[in-house]
């Protein structure tokens, strides 16, 4: 009775272990609540980037009071551009890899020096409202100034909500070309012209577009945001081109990619 009982105790903590890591390694599904549920995703700073026109140094140690949990959103480690006026523009991506969209998204960035000490903070919202399965959209954040000692940044999640019946939707982005006003000016401003296509079953209003634009290494240079305030609605099935100018914080600009947004009639 005694080995018998041992043996029952033992494949009771056996099973408690097996649950306790199961429920580790996924996201639970939440009840409905009226306040839709905050997930709090949080990732672990990646790789500090020293930014532009700054000596290249070694990684810096970071020495944060905290240790953000990882969890499977990606936040892209922010690219950082010095302007002429002193100023520090620090650009990065999001790519949503859960299977649910995501909306009120919020990242910070951070800027270390090289002992991995705090210089500055200062919080982003994604530049799509929501982010659909396996889409990704850029942030960016202004710093009035760049911290003299900075030689690296950071971004981590602050937060991000799942979309439950949202109206918003994603359109479809066709032909994308970009081309320079002026061919023989290096730092001429872009012209990028692609087609919107509204798959949904309804029309789509409230259009925005966002156009994100990329160096010759992969690295963010900056994005810009438009919203169609002549075209009211985009019938089901239908589609519209779209020409912007964008200017970059860093030329040449190697690629361009195009996504657009918008609510369902």
């Amino acid at each position: 009775m005694v080995r018998r009982a041992r043996f029952v105790w033992l494949w009771y903590w056996v099973g408690m272990l097996v649950v306790g890591c199961a429920s580790n390694a996924s996201i639970s599904p939440t009840p409905r609540n009226a306040t839709l549920t905050l997930l709090g995703w949080t990732l672990t700073p990646p790789t500090a980037t020293p930014r532009s026109r700054l000596i290249r140094t070694p990684t810096p140690r970071v020495t944060f009071p905290f240790m953000p949990t990882p969890l499977p959103l990606t936040v892209g480690p922010p690219d950082c551009y010095e302007t002429p006026v002193g100023s520090l523009w620090c650009f990065g991506i999001i790519h949503n890899t859960l299977l649910v969209p995501l909306e009120s998204i919020i990242v910070r960035v951070y800027l270390v020096d090289q002992d991995g000490h705090l210089l500055a903070e200062a919080e982003a919202a994604c530049a799509r409202s929501v982010l659909m399965p396996n889409e990704q959209a850029p942030y960016g954040v202004m710093f009035l100034s760049a911290p003299a000692s900075m030689v690296g940044s950071l971004a981590a999640l602050v937060q991000a909500v799942e979309a439950v019946n949202s109206s918003i939707t994603s359109l479809t982005i066709g032909d994308v070309q970009f081309t320079k006003h002026d061919p023989q000016d290096a730092d001429s401003p872009i012209s990028v012209l692609s087609k919107l296509i509204n798959p949904a079953n309804s029309s789509i209003s409230d259009i925005m577009v966002v156009v994100t634009m990329f160096d010759h290494q992969g690295r963010v240079t900056g994005f810009r945001q438009v919203r169609l305030q002549d075209h009211p609605a985009l019938a089901s099935g239908e589609s519209l081109l779209f020409d912007v100018t964008a200017i970059p914080q860093v030329f040449p600009v190697n690629t361009v990619q195009v996504s657009a947004e918008g609510r369902r009639n």
